[in-house]
């Protein structure tokens, strides 16, 4: 029998324990307001697929555990799950450290 995977997805999710007192994200809609939370998990989810054309991924979800009972969940809007330049430089590092091979 002669066969050939035409699509593979795998989705791959991490939860990450935070213990660094400068791990904060800003909750505000108002870059000159900043509200400032204190992160204490960040849960990542990756979604990459495999195709005949070739190999495409990339950050499907992002989700703050914050250090506040008033609001304890943050979640990264889809439309901002592309635009990595925008997550504080401490997000990005370890989106790059945990990312599947």
């Amino acid at each position: 029998m002669n066969t050939t995977v035409t699509y593979r997805s795998t989705e791959t999710g991490v939860r990450i324990r935070i213990d660094d007192e400068t791990a904060a994200i800003d909750v505000s809609s108002n870059p000159d307001h900043p509200v400032m939370k204190k992160a204490v998990e960040l849960a990542i989810t990756y979604k990459i697929t495999e195709t005949r054309d070739g190999i495409t991924g990339g950050v499907t979800n992002l989700t703050y555990l914050l250090d506040d009972p008033d609001a304890p969940i943050v979640y990264v809007h889809p439309d901002y799950l592309d635009q990595s330049q925008k997550w504080p430089e401490w997000v990005r590092n370890l989106v790059d450290e945990h990312r599947p091979a």
